[in-house]
């Protein structure tokens, strides 16, 4: 399922058809809105642009479909995340969050919670990388923000509270688990990892390590969990990825876990805001009953 980052993209560039101004105002390069615009092409299984060189990218005549759809959606979600402009009365709070955690944690549970709690309002800022949430929230760009972490971050004077366990499993589809019951050694089967440079990628590798598995062939690495989710599911390699992404699918029998739990990590909810007040601790009280793992049975 194509993130709400990646529709983004795709909806600005489609408005520019120029790759290199889209970048420079989305503050990002190049080569990577390519790769935004590529992993979203291999997700659908079609061509969105005609790119040829020396000349500037156009808009395939079937892509008209998906950004009319891709407009609607990234209106729907800022309507969900509501107004900026506070009515009277409200507490508003900024929150920062990785986009996978907002629409498979939050969102579901949030229409819930703003009809309970009128005079809170959430607007939501998703980000991929986890020292930025970090930056945000102690330079007081945003009032909380919410990650996963192998350890504890210092973040003085920020307020740093902890949510819950999160674990993280090595999963795979049917297919490649009756593999190993067979004989076949882990570190031998195909791996989809983390992109190169992900911080989170030394720690699945050390993990991985100590339980004594070292990846012999790796066929592929992305920098978003749902696809290598997508990859697990369609039997094309293994991946370690958190049960919280994964629990739909071990329910479906579409995955199913290889041993025990690979790492735990924490999943930390940071705020600059003051340990009293009432809203702080409702918003608090709404992140902790949304990030609780599912159990697999």
């Amino acid at each position: 399922m194509p993130t709400l980052r990646r529709l983004k993209v795709f909806v600005e560039a489609a408005s520019d058809c120029n790759f290199r101004k889209t970048a420079d105002r989305l503050g990002i390069s190049q080569a990577g809105l390519s790769d935004h615009i590529i992993m979203l092409e291999r997700e659908l299984g079609r061509q969105l642009f005609e790119r040829r060189r020396g000349t500037t990218p156009r808009l395939c005549a079937d892509a008209t479909d998906l950004l009319v759809q891709a407009r609607a959606t990234l209106e729907a979600a800022r309507t969900l995340t509501r107004s900026e402009d506070a009515g009277p009365g409200v507490a508003q709070f900024k929150v920062v969050v990785r986009n996978f955690v907002l629409r498979k944690n939050i969102v579901p549970a949030l229409p819930d919670f703003l009809e309970r709690n009128p005079g809170i309002d959430l607007l939501f800022d998703p980000v991929e990388d986890t020292s930025e949430i970090i930056d945000r929230v102690t330079s007081g760009v945003s009032d909380l923000g919410l990650f996963r972490s192998p350890k504890l971050p210092s973040c003085h004077p920020v307020r740093v509270e902890t949510l819950g366990p999160s674990e993280m499993f090595l999963f795979a589809a049917p297919s490649l688990a009756r593999a190993v019951q067979n004989g076949t050694a882990i570190s031998d089967l195909p791996f989809a990892l983390m992109k190169d440079g992900n911080k989170t990628v030394s720690a699945v590798d050390h993990a991985l390590a100590v339980r004594g598995i070292v990846p012999r062939k790796v066929v592929g690495r992305s920098r978003f969990a749902e696809t290598l989710a997508d990859w697990v599911r369609e039997g094309r390699a293994v991946s370690v990825l958190f049960l919280a992404q994964m629990s739909d699918a071990v329910r479906a029998g579409e995955v199913v876990p290889l041993g025990p739990p690979i790492a735990t990590w924490h999943t930390v909810l940071l705020s600059n805001l003051g340990e009293h007040d009432p809203h702080a601790r409702r918003v608090a009280d709404f992140f902790r009953s949304c990030v609780q793992e599912r159990t697999t049975g």
